[in-house]
This record gives structure tokens, C-alpha cells and sequence, in this order.
């Protein structure tokens, strides 16, 4: 039986979790079964598996597709899917997306940014969300680090406790 949000969240703060990316049903089946916490199919394979130049250039249909492949593979661990760029425009939109990744197999979405309206509409709809604060990859310019000054640590700690 695969973790559970529920699993996870009486983990944190008390033993670390493990967390790898994973884009197809090969890999997925192999890393299911080394007792990791989280497999995550992410946007970023947008620019691994399928050589765009962002993660900004992946649509929800792609994302799908690789999904679909990866949850096949998995039986033990907690899969989590990005919601990608342009998915939550509206929170409206990010619900539609976010059945359809949990239709295909994710266990939870996640997405970049504070969009707490989002979390709010997905969570009041069983919707199990893990946000992403600090560098954004769908929205960064440029990847460097975050959090270097007192002022933006705090706001990407703010962010993050908002988001619980």
C-alpha cells in the first residue's frame, strides 16, 4: 500500500523524507522498490526527457502522458505530480488539472509560488497539495540562490508556513 499524506505528515519533523524525480515506467518500477517516501513526476521533464528549453514549455497533456506511464509502476510509494505552467492560472483551472493528474495516478500535486487561493480551493476539494517557495523554476529569469538576505529568507519562511 502506497504512503499516504497522512504517513508523511506524521514523518515530518521526526525522520526525514526521501524524495526522488521520476519520468517513466522503467524507472519507476525500480525506484518503487527501494523504500523511498515520494516519487515525483515533475515539469523539469520538460528539459531531461523531452530537451525543451524551460519548464514553462511543458503543457498538462504531456505532463499526463508520463504520469500515466510512471503510476503504473508504482505500488509503494507516494506519487506526486507538478501541476505545470499555466495549469492554475485560476484556481478553477488548477482544480481541473489537478483531477486529471489524480485520475492518472498522482496521490497529491504540487505547485510553484504562493497561490494560496489555489491550495485553498484544491484542499476544500480533497485535493492534496505540496507547494513550492523559494526559486521557481516555471517563472525564474535566472536560477540562483534564495533566501542568501534576512529579508527574502523570511518572506520565502512566511510563504512557506501560509502554505501548511
Amino acid at each position: 500500500m502506497p504512503k499516504t499524506v497522512a504517513d508523511l505528515r506524521e514523518m515530518k519533523g521526526v525522520e526525514r523524507i526521501a524524495m526522488l524525480t521520476v519520468y517513466d515506467y522503467p524507472t519507476a518500477v525500480a525506484l518503487d522498490a527501494c523504500d523511498l517516501d515520494i516519487l515525483f513526476v515533475g515539469d523539469s521533464l520538460a528539459q531531461t526527457e523531452l530537451g525543451l528549453s524551460s519548464t514553462a514549455d511543458i503543457g498538462l497533456d504531456q505532463m499526463l502522458h508520463h504520469l500515466f506511464a510512471v503510476a503504473r509502476g508504482v505500488k509503494r510509494t507516494h506519487l506526486l505530480a507538478d501541476l505545470p505552467f499555466g495549469s492554475y492560472e485560476t484556481p478553477e483551472m488548477a482544480l481541473e488539472g489537478a483531477k486529471r493528474l489524480l485520475d492518472a495516478g498522482a496521490m497529491s500535486v504540487k505547485l510553484e509560488g504562493p497561490r494560496y487561493d489555489v491550495v485553498e480551493l484544491l484542499t476544500a476539494n480533497g485535493v492534496a497539495v505540496m507547494g513550492h517557495v523559494g526559486l521557481l523554476p516555471q517563472t525564474a529569469r535566472r536560477y540562483r540562490r534564495q533566501g542568501t538576505k534576512v529579508e527574502s529568507a523570511a518572506r520565502i519562511r512566511k510563504q512557506a508556513s501560509q502554505l501548511e
